[in-house]
């Protein structure tokens, strides 16, 4: 006779700043339902990247069919003034753009195209040194969006030296902290790291107030 499967505890209050291993669909499964304010997804590019133990060459429709589970249940999880950043690749963005916005009932804010110098290197075609992130919320007319913490000095100010300036500058073309633009103090930030270590995008910044959560995809079985 088989043995059942035994059923997972909820997690009824992710514990801040800890490193959880196992399915991220089996995890995130276990949050309660609108209890995550921020989320920020980096998941496999599906380009044939050789990771330790995961496979990157699904086909189009197990990637994508793959990719609306996890994003359904991140949408689930994600409280009704919520933030959803997503950064992915030229192959499938598109697609879950559109899976986001279409499906999901996402608000797409931002399409930020993150520009590095440290690309692949290809023979036959232009090297890659680029990706995309998106900015969705839930909620278009309810979401935080901290724009004192990114404003830069402005051309009309440093250059012209014109008086109409704004004296707090203004807001950049985009922003490489999306974690402080789009949360709050003691807010839960949710982190699926979908992709293994190697070659993960990490958050580049962490506010001191806010608190981090990682459910992982299960190729990540080393240790930290």
């Amino acid at each position: 006779m088989a043995k059942k499967k035994p059923r997972s505890r909820p997690l009824r209050q992710p514990t801040p700043n800890r490193v959880r291993r196992g399915d991220c669909l089996d995890l995130l499964a276990r949050l309660p339902d609108r209890s995550i304010p921020l989320a920020f997804a980096d998941p496999p590019f599906n380009i044939g990247y050789d990771y330790d133990a995961y496979d990157d060459t699904r086909s189009s429709e197990d990637y994508l069919d793959w990719s609306k589970r996890w994003m359904s249940e991140l949408c689930r999880v994600l409280r009704p003034d919520g933030t959803f950043w997503l950064a992915i690749g030229d192959e499938y963005a598109a697609e879950l753009k559109v899976l986001a916005t279409r499906e999901l009932g996402l608000t797409c804010r931002s399409w930020v195209i993150w520009y590095y110098t440290f690309g692949v290197n290809c023979r036959q075609k232009f090297s890659r040194s680029h990706a995309h992130l998106f900015h969705f919320v839930r909620d278009a007319a309810n979401f935080t969006f901290n724009t004192d913490t990114i404003r830069v000095p402005s051309a009309r100010e440093l250059v012209y030296g014109d008086r109409r300036a704004n004296p707090s500058g203004r807001l950049p073309q985009a922003t490489g902290s999306s974690v402080r633009v789009s949360s709050r103090r003691r807010h839960l930030v949710l982190s699926p790291r979908l992709r293994h270590l190697q070659g993960t995008l990490r958050l580049a910044w962490l506010p001191d107030a806010r608190t981090v959560a990682w459910p992982h995809h299960p190729c990540l079985e080393q240790s930290w």
